[in-house]
């Protein structure tokens, strides 16, 4: 005589469809972190004149340096947006 408990085939099948719908989105994730990898961006100084170097004698510098950088997205599905940009010397 066997004796079947429903309780436990539920949650058998729970347990299944919880396996089912982790294993499908950690695919998902895995195709998409695959397709969309970022490269890193590339930032290049294409031009550069220092017009003023003086130094005090007080031991300060007084510069005036210009610089022209430029920068290359590789990324055809990432796109980047400059808020701010900061140059420290």
């Amino acid at each position: 005589m066997a004796i079947y408990f429903p309780v436990i085939g539920e949650w058998i099948k729970n347990i299944y469809l919880l396996l089912l719908a982790l294993s499908s989105t950690s695919i998902a994730i895995f195709l998409l972190v695959i397709t969309y990898s970022p490269s890193d961006i590339k930032f290049h100084v294409t031009d550069a004149s220092l017009t003023k170097f003086n130094l005090t004698n007080n031991n300060t510098l007084d510069y005036k340096l210009e610089a022209n950088i430029t920068s290359r997205n590789p990324n055809k599905n990432v796109i980047v947006y400059y808020r701010e940009i900061t140059a420290i010397a």
